[in-house]
């Protein structure tokens, strides 16, 4: 009798492994399939923003009237190149235009659903900040979308006095950045100047100006009047991702010849 109870507690420890073993592999397996859904995901978000990036929309020129496109692309529709973006489409997503798209509005024109949050950046590749010193002085920094501090990055720079007179060249100077990420400037001061600048390294371009709001841009080493700022970025949200599950999406993509980084999150 005594050895029959020995045998049915080694068979309820036996059946306690197993069923112990069976749960934690159906836990792994779950596991396992929520990282290939979540991955799997991810060509929503991967979908959506080439959609958004390589179609001009409906109609092409939709950036033309005030009212809001009936299918939102932001490429232009004047160029075969992927990835080269419309100006004055990346504009309407920025609040300071007069028919800016809300992020709402951005979400419903992506056919996404309310219950689902979503996020666009589009920023400059790399960052440039100037700073004004005294008349004819400047001070450059260039930092990538880390905020690391970046070396050797050419520089080029228009001194332009103003109003802009497209026949009167401006002053042009050539500089690289130090280890620090910095360059200095240097012009005889004008009564009444603008300051455009212009940065490269390998296939990567940004430009700035001082002051921002200075309707100039460079195309083709010329500066030209242009009909909106010449440094866009666009940072529109529904909401806040903080404790979600998240698919994340990402491209460098071309305005006017410049290199931006565009993004878009998605959550819910």
């Amino acid at each position: 009798m005594h050895v029959s109870y020995e045998y049915i507690l080694a068979g309820f420890i036996m059946i306690l492994v197993l069923t112990t073993t069976q749960v934690y592999s159906a836990m792994l397996l779950n596991r396992k399939i929520a990282d290939w859904e979540q991955a799997a995901g991810y060509q929503t978000a991967e979908g959506l923003l080439d959609m958004l990036l390589l179609s001009p929309g409906e109609p092409s020129n939709w950036n033309d009237f005030p009212d809001d496109p009936q299918r939102l692309g932001l490429a232009s529709a004047n160029t075969f190149e992927d990835y080269a973006l419309d100006s004055q489409k990346v504009e309407r997503l920025t609040p300071n235009s007069t028919h800016y798209i809300p992020p709402a509005t951005l979400r419903s024109l992506l056919g996404i659903s309310s219950t689902i949050g979503l996020s666009l950046r589009i920023i400059p590749a790399l960052n440039l900040t100037v700073t004004f010193e005294e008349p004819g002085e400047y001070a450059l920094t260039v930092r990538d979308l880390k905020g690391l501090l970046v070396p050797n990055v050419n520089v080029t720079s228009y001194y332009v006095s103003m109003p802009f007179d497209p026949y009167t060249d401006p002053e042009i100077q050539e500089s690289v950045t130090d280890i620090h990420g910095n360059a200095s400037l240097s012009y005889s001061p004008r009564a009444n100047a603008s300051l455009v600048v212009c940065i490269g390294q390998s296939d990567i371009r940004a430009i700035a100006t001082y002051p921002e709001d200075t309707m100039l841009t460079v195309q083709g080493n010329h500066v030209i009047s242009s009909t909106g700022p010449a440094v866009l970025a666009v940072d529109s949200a529904t909401g806040s991702f903080f404790g979600y599950r998240r698919e994340v999406a990402s491209r460098y993509v071309k305005i006017d010849g410049y290199t931006y980084y565009a993004g878009l999150i998605l959550w819910g």
